[in-house]
Parts: C-alpha cells; structure tokens; sequence
C-alpha cells in the first residue's frame, strides 16, 4: 500500500512517500497531491520510507519534474532507497532526476524554520 503526506514549511512542499507504488493508482495518489501545491517555490519527496517503484511511477516522476520545471518551481527527489535509486538508476539513460543531498534539503527549509523560531 503507498501513502503521501504534505508537509509545509513555508513555500517548500515536502513529500512523505511510504509503501511502493507498484501500481498506476498509487502512482496518480501521488501526481494529484503534488500538482495540488503549485504555490510552493520547490517540492521535495522524501523517498526515505519507500520500498520500490515501477515504470508507471518514473514516468510520474518524469512528468512532476517538466511541470516544476516549466513553473519555475524546483523538484527534488530525496534520501531513495537502495531499491528506488536502482530504478531510478536504470532508467537515468533515458530520465534524469535530481537526488538532493541532505544539505540541499536543509538549504532549502533550515533557514525558514529558523526566521520562524526567531519572530516566536
């Protein structure tokens, strides 16, 4: 079973994604809440909690990165698994993601949080 959460710090999406999205509905579970934030300056799916993908999911993936890149909103893919990022890895000949590195991702929501503690 594949579940997605949103999280919001500030213009910043981030993604929870748990399970596998080994079938077309998970797949568009997660297209649909992504392309329900087109407000946020960057998006960010944090793949830490999910087990595997298939083709119909890179494809998911490859149209949410031409949509961000076409609103100027920055799409990032973070922490994969070791069967996700083999995935993604086989089909990078075709399909390139960007694979944050932790401090990617705490450039981007570190310094929100803390202008957030300061005015508190």
């Amino acid at each position: 079973m594949f579940t997605v959460s949103v999280d919001k710090v500030g213009e910043i999406a981030v993604f929870g994604c748990r399970g596998k999205i080994e079938r077309a509905d998970a797949a568009y579970r997660l297209l649909r809440a992504v392309l329900a934030e087109p407000q946020s300056r960057a998006v960010i799916l944090d793949l830490t909690k999910l087990g595997d993908i298939r083709n119909v999911a890179i494809g998911v993936l490859w149209f949410l990165q031409r949509w961000a890149d076409s609103r100027r909103i920055q799409f990032k893919l973070f922490n994969p698994t070791r069967a996700v990022r083999n995935r993604l890895e086989h089909n990078s000949a075709k399909i390139r993601f960007h694979i944050a590195r932790f401090d990617e991702v705490m450039a981007l929501v570190g310094p929100r949080e803390s202008t957030y503690a300061m005015s508190a």
